[in-house]
C-alpha cells in the first residue's frame, strides 16, 4: 500500500556545501514519521537525482514506507519521487485551505483527498464572504 504525501522543500544545500559529504539533508514543510521518530527533513545519498533538488521544489514521499525506515534511504527504494503537477496543485490547495474557516478547510481537504485517491478529477467550491461577495474555487488534476 502507498500513502504519498507532497512536501515542498524549504531548505536544500547548494552543491558546494556538500561536496565532500556522502549524504544531503533536505528540510521540508511538514513532518515525516520514521522508525526513529518524526522529523521535518529527509536525507539522500549525495548523487543524482537527489543532488539536483533545490529549495522550492516539491517531492512526493510514501509515508507508509518511511515509518519502517530511518531518515536516510538508498536510491531506488520507491519512497521518494519528484512531485507531479497535480500533486503540487493539491498540496497548495491544502496549504491555502488551512487559512480558511474550519468548515471550508474541511471541504477543500476532502476534495483534495478524493482527487488523490482517484475518485474525482476535479472539484469546485463556491464561498460567500462576510461582505456578500462570492468566490469560486476550482481544483483540477
Amino acid at each position: 500500500m502507498t500513502n504519498w504525501k507532497t512536501f515542498k522543500i524549504t531548505e536544500a544545500p547548494e552543491s558546494w556545501q556538500v561536496a565532500d559529504s556522502p549524504w544531503i539533508l533536505i528540510r521540508v514543510d511538514g513532518e515525516i514519521d520514521y522508525k526513529e521518530g518524526t522529523r521535518a527533513f529527509i536525507s539522500f545519498p549525495n548523487r543524482s537525482p537527489y543532488s539536483n533538488y533545490r529549495t522550492g521544489d516539491y517531492l512526493e514521499i510514501d509515508l507508509d514506507k518511511t515509518c519502517y525506515l530511518y531518515h536516510e534511504f538508498e536510491v531506488g527504494d520507491g519512497v521518494v519521487k519528484r512531485a507531479s503537477s497535480s500533486a503540487i496543485v493539491a498540496h497548495n490547495a491544502m496549504i491555502n485551505a488551512s487559512s480558511l474557516s474550519p468548515e471550508i478547510s474541511a471541504m477543500v481537504n476532502d476534495g483534495v483527498s478524493r482527487m488523490n485517491r482517484g475518485e474525482i478529477r476535479e472539484f469546485e467550491h463556491q464561498i460567500e464572504d462576510r461582505s456578500g461577495n462570492n468566490h469560486r474555487f476550482i481544483y483540477r488534476k
